[in-house]
Order: structure tokens, then C-alpha cells, then sequence
């Protein structure tokens, strides 16, 4: 809760953009986002980024305990994932 100037007192909850980020980063093999160019049709080029597609999994870690982990689709078809 966050109190903004000019609310008398009276306490708002305010998102942060950084509170929804979902990380670009796998857990499990480290993957990040490639960066890269954006080419139009005219041959203009703008910086762009791919992100990995991040799912969040709630895994095994050990032989009874649950981790909720950012693990990309390709560890999750590959198995290094094993979810419970």
C-alpha cells in the first residue's frame, strides 16, 4: 500500500511494472533473450529482442519438496522438468 500526495491519508495499492514481469531467463538452462534487428520492407532496421517462451511450473526439487521455477518449453518437452 502506497500513499500517494494529494490522497488525505487514504492508502492506494499501486502496480509497479516490476511486481508482473514474468523473467526472460530459464531456471533450469540459463536460456535468455537473443537480440537481433527488426528489417522493414524498406530496408529499416529497429532493434528488437526474442524472449524464450517462460512458463512457470511448480517442479520437484528433491525428494518432497515443491519450487514454483521459470522454466522455457524446451527444458519442460525435454524433461529436465519434472512437475508436481
Amino acid at each position: 500500500m502506497v500513499e500517494l500526495p494529494g490522497t488525505f491519508g487514504r492508502a492506494f495499492f499501486v502496480p509497479y511494472p516490476e511486481e508482473f514481469d514474468v523473467a526472460a531467463v530459464c531456471d533450469v538452462c540459463g536460456k535468455g533473450p537473443g537480440f537481433g534487428k527488426s528489417v522493414s520492407h524498406s530496408h529499416r532496421r529497429t532493434n528488437r529482442r526474442w524472449n524464450p517462451n517462460i512458463q512457470v511450473v511448480h517442479a520437484k526439487v528433491g525428494v518432497s519438496q515443491r519450487k514454483r521455477l521459470n522454466a522455457c518449453t524446451s527444458c519442460i518437452k525435454a524433461g529436465k522438468v519434472v512437475r508436481g
